[in-house]
């Protein structure tokens, strides 16, 4: 039984040959496709997890770009904000110091307005002074060219001189009545010209009350001389160095000085250069020449 069997099973495995080597080549061909398609799914997987990590760490990467952009942000508002503070702290001090300097410029504007005021009034009233001093001493100077001519008439008469002299006067810056009355005195000598003498003095008196000079008289006159020179020098330089020092005024409430030393020394400067030819004009009296 065991031999039919296997006769049958030879039988029909003869049979049945052809059909399984196609059967097993298909067979073969599907495992191939299989280990193929099994190749790719892995390298597929593979892919995937390489994928997977790039995504997580593109992710990272744009956490991270997030987190610097939102700390460069932040950054940038504290920078700006200190940028902002830095410029009100500095633009405000500046602010307030050009507010100031604008403030002195008025102030300097309006008294130098004031200062060029009172100069204008001082050369005004300086003018009016010289011509009134002019005009006296232009009608002193012909009083005494006057009297010289009378005083020279009645000291030497006509007819009193001899043939070929001639009296002629002559006017000086000075006058000196001593002087006069020792040559009406000389004169008198003469007996023709006793008379004149005796007219002469009331025209001397005359003259030399007409010299005297109207308004305060000094304390004392300027010497002569060297002395006299010094103290001309060193008024001038004086009055130099005054006006020096006012400009220096001037010039400093340009530059925004204190207003408080401004003034002080401006009125100061104003006071000595007011005063100090008033009391040089009472005091000293220059000598004419």
């Amino acid at each position: 039984m065991k031999a039919a069997k296997d006769r049958a099973a030879s039988s029909s495995s003869r049979a049945k040959s052809p059909v399984a080597s196609e059967l097993k080549g298909e067979a073969e061909d599907l495992k191939a496709k299989f280990l193929k398609i099994q190749a790719e799914v892995s390298s597929y997987k593979a892919l995937s997890v390489v994928n997977q990590k790039l995504e997580d760490e593109l992710t990272r990467l744009r956490e991270e770009n997030e987190a610097q952009a939102a700390k460069l942000a932040a950054q940038q508002g504290e920078v700006a904000a200190a940028v902002a503070a830095a410029q009100v702290e500095a633009v405000a001090p500046l602010q307030q110091q050009l507010e100031e300097l604008s403030q002195q410029l008025q102030n300097s504007q309006v008294q130098l307005e004031r200062l060029g005021e009172a100069v204008e009034a001082a050369e005004a009233d300086k003018a009016a002074a010289v011509k009134q001093l002019q005009d006296e001493n232009a009608q002193l100077l012909a009083a005494l060219a006057g009297a010289a001519s009378r005083l020279a008439e009645l000291v030497y008469p006509a007819g009193t001189l001899p043939a070929g002299l001639s009296v002629t006067t002559r006017l000086e810056g000075s006058f000196s009545l001593e002087k006069a009355l020792a040559t009406a005195a000389a004169a008198a000598t003469a007996p023709a010209a006793a008379p004149a003498v005796a007219a002469a003095e009331p025209v001397v008196k005359e003259a030399a009350a007409a010299a005297v000079p109207a308004g305060p008289q000094p304390l004392w006159r300027r010497p002569a001389g060297f002395l006299g020179w010094l103290i001309g020098v060193v008024a001038f330089w004086v009055y130099q160095v005054l006006g020096a020092l006012l400009l220096y005024y001037a010039a400093a409430i340009l530059r925004g000085a204190p207003p408080a030393l401004n003034l002080e020394f401006g009125l100061g400067c104003l006071v000595v250069c007011t005063l100090l030819p008033l009391a040089n004009r009472l005091l000293v009296v220059p000598r004419a020449a």
